[in-house]
Formats: structure tokens, C-alpha cells, sequence
């Protein structure tokens, strides 16, 4: 039986906002079609040989959000720092050993337009169980609930017209015997539910959306090269591309933040080496693109577990950049 709690509400996807960790996957136009499947190793685990062992996994991380105003002059945004917090275990799902992942946002701020206001609290939860590295992470079953308060346009007359407020749930289970899956998108306003039927992609590696940038951490490649991995999108019939790219390889680059893995109680300075990421669609409009920077792997005493350290997410309309920044790790003993 399935260890979950099946809960569903909502609206239409939003690309901006909060909604921001959907971004990576759903925005641009045109799919790439030229693709192979991913080459991915457990780099959350100090041992990466561990590619089928995954029992007595627990890894809990935590991020500081902050935001950094954009250029729009017809209105503003303005964010209060938020927490997001990510936490990786094993389960089971149908009787099979699989991984676990769950996260939580919560942020809140206010948008500003002439004498107009209008604060917000803003929160999104996912959870989303699938396989180990060496069945390429697939997918089984996510749940994601959104409470979004974002902006809908660039020049609005008045602040009701710049602002749209998003309150959904979408539920994507996968049937991996036939390489198919169904979404059920539900409006927590009116209880409306969409449904999909969707044909995933043979031989190529499909994640769901929620596990974008946790299977990043499994991508090892040289400076400059491209990971292709396809990405469902639930909102319709389309299959959605998302090209990983590692643009780049700092040594010695600093990040603060609790390493509880190693007894600290108190953030302490840690030298690695970082590869970054630019997440974005395969596409000729890709649309925002998110970066993501990570500790790179290394072999044999995998200390940082290559763990995100930081991201940057672009807002809609020039209203500025959320940052998520690693403040505390608790690495898996593995």
C-alpha cells in the first residue's frame, strides 16, 4: 500500500514568484527532441558507489530566502526573508525501497503601487516519492500544494490588475510499466479539477518536476557540457525538455553554513570547489533560467554530498531575484 496522504486544491501555473522551483521545467515554448538518457551517481551519498542501497537515507537541508529588487519602475515587490527546507529519506512505495522527497517554502512580503498595498504569505509543499540512481530516479507519485501571490503583467493600470493570487494542488502519479503517467490539477478556490493523460518518453531519462534539482546533484560533467533530461509537464498533453547545464567550475570558492554532518553548532566557513548550474528549457525561447550551485563531487570521501549551496530564481517582469542560500546541513551518514 502506498504511504501517503492523497490531498488535492488550485489554480493555473504560475511561472514566477514562489512558484519559482516549477520554473525551471515549465517555462519557454518548443521542446529539444535530441536526447539521451542522463548519466546520474548518488553524489548525496559520501560513498557514490551506492547506486541501489538506499535504506537508512536522511538527509535534512535548510535555506535562507532573500530577494534582490528587479528594474520594473510600474510597481514593486518587496520580500521579507524566507526559510526553505528540503529533506531526503528512503520509504517505500507499493512495496518497493524508493527515495522520499519533501520540501516547504514559506515567504511572505508586500507589492507596492503607488498608495496601493498588498501584503501576502505565500508557502509551497512538495513531496514526491521515486526510484534510485540505478533506475534513473524515475518517478512514481508527486503531490505539490501552491500558495502564490505573483506578478501577471508589466505595465498594469492599478495594482489589482498586476497581481494574481495562485492557490492549487497538482498530483502526478506514474505507471512505469507502460511509461505513462496521470495529473490531476484541482483549484483550491472552486474545487475545479483538470485531468491528464500523458505519454512519457522511452529510453531517456524522465524526472518529475519536483526532483529537478535534487537529480542535478547526480550530474557529473566537464566544464561547458549539457545534460538533457525530460521533465513532465502537468498542466497539458506536452512533453516539456530541461537542458542541465555545467557552465562553470570555481576552486575555492567560500559558502557559510552548518555543517551538522561534521558536529557544528555555529555556521563556519567551508572551501570547495562549486560547479554551476543554468537550469532552463531546451528550447530556442527558454524563458527564465534559474542558477543553481553546487558543492562538486569528489571521489572517494564525498564530504559535501554535492549539495545545492545556492540558487538564483528570476521573478516574472523584471521584479527581481529570489536567492536561496544553503545556512544549515544534516548529510545523510551514508
Amino acid at each position: 500500500m502506498r504511504d501517503i496522504k492523497r490531498t488535492m486544491k488550485t489554480k493555473k501555473i504560475v511561472l514566477s514568484g514562489i512558484a519559482a522551483l516549477s520554473c525551471a521545467a515549465l517555462c519557454g515554448l518548443s521542446a529539444c527532441t535530441a536526447a539521451s538518457a542522463a548519466s546520474l551517481v548518488p553524489n548525496w551519498y559520501g560513498n557514490t558507489t551506492l547506486t541501489t542501497a538506499i535504506s537508512g537515507t536522511y538527509e535534512e537541508l535548510t535555506y535562507a530566502v532573500t530577494y534582490e529588487k528587479g528594474s520594473n519602475e510600474n510597481y514593486a515587490v518587496q520580500y521579507e526573508p524566507g526559510v526553505y527546507t528540503v529533506v531526503l529519506e528512503n520509504t517505500t512505495y507499493n512495496e518497493e525501497s524508493v527515495y522520499r522527497l519533501t520540501s516547504e517554502l514559506q515567504i511572505s512580503g508586500v507589492y507596492t503601487m503607488g498608495g496601493e498595498t498588498l501584503a501576502f504569505t505565500d508557502s509551497v509543499e512538495s513531496v514526491c516519492y521515486f526510484r534510485n540512481v540505478s533506475r534513473a530516479l524515475y518517478p512514481l507519485y508527486s503531490l505539490k500544494t501552491v500558495h502564490s501571490t505573483s506578478p501577471r503583467t508589466d505595465d498594469p493600470d492599478s495594482l489589482g490588475e498586476a497581481v494574481a493570487q495562485y492557490n492549487y494542488t497538482v498530483e502526478v502519479t506514474y505507471s512505469p510499466d507502460d511509461n505513462t503517467a496521470h495529473s490531476v490539477y484541482t483549484d483550491l478556490g472552486t474545487n475545479e479539477k483538470t485531468e491528464y493523460d500523458h505519454r512519457l518518453r522511452d529510453n531517456l531519462t524522465v524526472l518529475d518536476n519536483e526532483t529537478l534539482l535534487f537529480a542535478a546533484r547526480g550530474m557529473t560533467l566537464s566544464v561547458g557540457s549539457a545534460e538533457s533530461v525530460y521533465v513532465l509537464n502537468p498542466y497539458n498533453h506536452t512533453q516539456e525538455t530541461v537542458a542541465v547545464s555545467l557552465t562553470a567550475q570555481t576552486a575555492d570558492a567560500e559558502y557559510e553554513f552548518i555543517d551538522k554532518d561534521a558536529g557544528e553548532s555555529e555556521a563556519t566557513k567551508h572551501k570547495l570547489t562549486v560547479n554551476t548550474f543554468a537550469i532552463g528549457r531546451s528550447a530556442t525561447l527558454t524563458g527564465k533560467v534559474i542558477t543553481a550551485r553546487y558543492a562538486a563531487p569528489v571521489v572517494g570521501n564525498n564530504t559535501y554530498r554535492s549539495v545545492m549551496l545556492e540558487m538564483e530564481n528570476p521573478l516574472s517582469y523584471n521584479m527581481g531575484t529570489l536567492v536561496y542560500t544553503l545556512t544549515e546541513a544534516d548529510f545523510t551518514d551514508k
